[in-house]
């Protein structure tokens, strides 16, 4: 469709009987005329995209929306499950579970109904619906990374030079034609990549046959007074701190061949197989940390535990938390069973410790050095 078409198409539309919002969208035509010249070229709705455009030079909320939704024919989650064979109920609460709220989906949405079809007919409706939270909290966490970045090192400067919004509005359009193909494919290579890691590990079912256990060493290492150092700190002084913190604990516990569980604030849960492997990041990570002018303390356990939607759960963990909450600044305590599990390793014995949660006093240690 030419310029001249989508121009005479939108001043027939009948919104445009309506002064206030004729007078909109001739400004918003004034300033983006050509862009939308090739949006239209590219089979966009420019009705759909000016019917939500809200006035605001900084909000490309709208135009986002229009080149990141799925392409197809707009349709309801109810009508898209029935099409594909599969019960709306189920599909409702699994897209809930993946952290949608609108039923308003396109036939692009097509290949999540299908695989969470498939999830329900493999795994059970239960399973089928905690694969689709775990999907949708990581699927949520990434986005909100990628978005905050694009604000901060593509909108910011095109709009620190002075350029018009027509700018950003082609950045926005190339990143979405470009970034998102390479994105997916990456998704698939790295999901595989996983799969093949996890599949490696050695696991047991517990008593009902209900969940997998594995045996783990879990860790737990907080910076000390993180608070007291971030009160005061402006938002770039507290972000290259989270970032240094991050940075830091991936690449030493992933270099020693652990798992990061989770960040929490200023704070980690990791997990390894080998108790030494564990000893040996704690060690790492408080030499790295001093290194910067940080301090901090952690706590590890080893024992069985739940291994569910990609967390774990039990009183290895518990354990491990408490030890870190414990532990003074600079220190790492562990459980009773550690000493043991890593002979390489120096440890002192702290006694029998009175710990939040368990019953009886643990014998704890603390951990010294290699060798």
């Amino acid at each position: 469709m030419s310029w001249a078409m989508v121009r005479y198409s939108l001043a027939t539309d009948p919104k445009w009987l309506n002064r206030q919002v004729r007078n909109e969208r001739q400004s918003i035509i004034h300033r983006f005329g050509p862009f939308l010249d090739d949006l239209a070229s590219d089979g966009y709705d420019i009705h759909a995209l000016l019917d939500h455009w809200e006035q605001s030079e900084n909000d490309f909320s709208p135009l986002a929306t229009m080149l990141l939704t799925p392409t197809g024919e707009s349709t309801t989650l109810s009508e898209l499950a029935q099409r594909h064979g599969t019960r709306p109920d189920f599909i409702q609460r699994a897209w809930r579970a993946l952290g949608f709220v609108s039923d308003e989906v396109t036939d692009g949405d097509g290949p999540v109904i299908e695989l969470l079809a498939a999830a329900e007919a493999g795994f059970g409706e239960p399973s089928a619906l905690q694969i689709a939270s775990v999907m949708g909290r990581n699927a949520q966490r990434l986005a909100e990374a990628e978005l905050s970045e694009v604000r901060v090192q593509r909108e910011v400067p095109v709009r620190l030079r002075g350029s018009d919004d027509i700018a950003f509005a082609y950045e926005v359009r190339a990143l979405a034609g470009t970034y998102l193909p390479m994105s997916a494919a990456a998704d698939e290579i790295v999901h595989r990549r996983h799969l093949i890691l996890g599949a490696a590990k050695t696991w047991a079912i517990d008593a009902e046959d209900s969940s997998t256990m594995v045996e783990q060493t879990i860790g737990f290492t907080d910076l000390a007074g993180f608070t007291a150092r971030t009160i005061d700190a402006s938002p770039a002084e507290l972000l290259d701190l989270v970032r240094t913190f991050e940075s830091t604990v991936s690449n030493i516990v992933i270099g020693g061949h652990g798992r990061v569980v989770k960040l929490i604030g200023d704070g980690v849960m990791f997990a390894t197989v080998s108790a030494s492997g564990a000893c040996d990041i704690s060690l790492r990570l408080r030499e790295a940390f001093t290194d910067q002018d940080l301090v901090i303390r952690s706590g590890l356990a080893l024992g069985a535990v739940l291994n569910h939607g990609g967390d774990f759960y039990g009183q290895t963990v518990n354990l491990a938390s408490r030890l870190a909450s414990l532990a003074e600044q600079g220190q790492i305590l562990t459980g009773a069973s550690l000493p043991a599990a890593a002979p390489t390793h120096q440890f002192r014995s702290v006694g029998p410790t009175s710990i939040r949660g368990l019953e009886h006093r643990e014998d704890c240690w603390e951990l010294l050095h290699v060798g």
